[in-house]
């Protein structure tokens, strides 16, 4: 069955499952329903993390940013993530506490493929041109 699976998934009719749930956050009363994660990434490693995010104006596709090096810090109850590239591509802060969460995130595509060449193009709709405050949020348990 394995074989079947690997085989839909190369040929492009099945796609592999997301890596594991950190956190999850839809932004409340958005008109393009956007919803962000952040992920562990499928890396042997095990200390690579991407920022998902999914939105009308994405398709039913996710964008999909990868953060290496990041180094976030989880418990059950508190997620905090500063990160940024050193040639100011990537910046994220996000902030999720019992009382209250704030998400900020700013991509730069033209930058960034310099460094990554396949990166997605989509990378800059997940910029919230300031920091989003009303925010639902989700932690996965560890």
């Amino acid at each position: 069955m394995l074989p079947v699976i690997l085989l839909l998934i190369a040929l492009g009719q099945a796609s592999p499952p997301p890596p594991p749930l950190a956190v999850g956050c839809s932004v409340v009363g958005d008109q393009d329903a956007r919803v962000f994660e952040l992920r562990r990434a499928p890396d042997p490693r095990g200390n690579d993390w991407v920022l998902l995010m999914k939105s009308r104006k994405a398709g039913s596709a996710p964008v999909i940013l990868p953060l290496p090096d990041a180094r976030p810090e989880l418990s059950r109850t508190h997620v905090t993530l500063s990160y940024e590239t050193l040639n100011g591509g990537r910046h994220i802060e996000w902030r999720v506490t019992p009382a209250g969460a704030s998400l900020d995130v700013h991509v730069n595509f033209e930058l960034e493929v310099n460094i990554e060449a396949d990166l997605d193009p989509r990378v800059e709709l997940m910029n919230t041109e300031g920091a989003l405050t009303r925010l639902t949020c989700e932690i996965a348990p560890s």
